[in-house]
This record gives C-alpha cells, sequence and structure tokens, in this order.
C-alpha cells in the first residue's frame, strides 16, 4: 500500500482568473467518504482514499496540502487495479494535476488594493469559503506555475461549472436568484439549476 502527500491546492490564481483561500475550505462533508477519483471520474472506480487535509504555508505559497492512500489490489479482482495505474502514472510524471470539485459559500470580486497587495492584476473573483465535495488526480493543470516534483494545480474539465457555482454564490447578495447553466463534460451534456436556499 502506498501514500503520496502534495499539494492538493494553492492560492495562486488560475487560468480562468479566480483564486480560492486555502483556509476557507470546509472538508467536513468530504471527510464522511473521502474518496479520490481520476479525472474526475465517477463512472469508473476510485483510485484511493485521502487521508489527511491540511492548510500550509510554505514561504509565501499558502494552499492545501493532502495525503493519499493508493490501496494493494484485492484478491478477486479481475484485471488492471486502477489504483496500481494511477500510481504508476504518478511515479512517471505523466499524471501531474490535482483538480478540487467544491461549492463556493462565500466569493467577492478583489479591490484595487487588494489586487496591488497579493499581485492579482488579472484576477476576477476570490473565492473566500468553499464546501470540499471531492478532489482528482488528474493530466491537465488549470495553474501556470509549478512547484518542484509536487503535484499543483486544478483541472480544466468543468471549469465553467465551478465559475457558475461561485456567481450563484456572489448574486444571493442581491437576493433570489434562480439559472441554469448547460455545460458539456466527458462529451455529455449535462443541466444543472443553481439557486440560493434562502
Amino acid at each position: 500500500m502506498s501514500h503520496l502527500a502534495f499539494r492538493l491546492t494553492t492560492e495562486d490564481p488560475d487560468r480562468t482568473r479566480e483564486v480560492v483561500r486555502a483556509r476557507g475550505m470546509n472538508d467536513s462533508q468530504f471527510k464522511l467518504n473521502p474518496l479520490v477519483t481520476l479525472q474526475h471520474a465517477h463512472s469508473l472506480p476510485p483510485i484511493g482514499r485521502s487521508l489527511w487535509r491540511k492548510v500550509v504555508r510554505d514561504g509565501p505559497m499558502q494552499g492545501v496540502k493532502a495525503k493519499t492512500q493508493y490501496p494493494v489490489k484485492p484478491e478477486g479482482w479481475q484485471g488492471s487495479w486502477p489504483a496500481d495505474v494511477a500510481l504508476c502514472l504518478v511515479q512517471a510524471d505523466l499524471l501531474r494535476g490535482k483538480s478540487i470539485g467544491f461549492l463556493p459559500t462565500k466569493v467577492h470580486s478583489p479591490s484595487e488594493m487588494e489586487r496591488q497587495t497579493n499581485g492579482w492584476k488579472a484576477v476576477d473573483l476570490v473565492i473566500d469559503e468553499w464546501i470540499l465535495l471531492e478532489y482528482a488526480c488528474t493530466f491537465l493543470k488549470d495553474k501556470p506555475k509549478k512547484n518542484g516534483s509536487e503535484h499543483l494545480g486544478m483541472e480544466t474539465v468543468g471549469v465553467s461549472f465551478r465559475r457558475a457555482l461561485a456567481w450563484s454564490a456572489a448574486f444571493t447578495e442581491w437576493g433570489r436568484c434562480r439559472q441554469v447553466f448547460r455545460e458539456e463534460l466527458f462529451g455529455k451534456p449535462i443541466y444543472r439549476e443553481l439557486q440560493d436556499s434562502s
């Protein structure tokens, strides 16, 4: 059985011009069933289990660090064991991304002073608080920066839905809102209806 610790996400701006605040993570729901997927593909068996998630600071960089357990193949399993395949791809430096699936609960647009102070000249949205729903090992990263051998970033698939959730949370400041978003995810159209619970 193998275990790998890595940086799950950082507060670096991503390619969708957003920043996810590490200290805003709420993983209380995720820890009830902390399974790790490959590419957020829920139709496939999970590849591991998250043992822990921590908010950490490494010099000026703040983020969330996590540890994934890749279990051994059980007796009676036929064919390739997904955890072995994923671990080999990670060790071969081919599966380098990590992606968080989450629900924003508090967001804001940064002020000009906040942009200057944090070097966020290209940031449109700051996600202050969020509920971690899942995380996955991914082939693509959504953050342009890389930190040594640690695996950073979020998958680009599903970014539009993530942004839609953040916008929905922001709109609740002006009262009830209801929107329907359509997204192509893994080639299948998915319709999501978002509305606040107030």
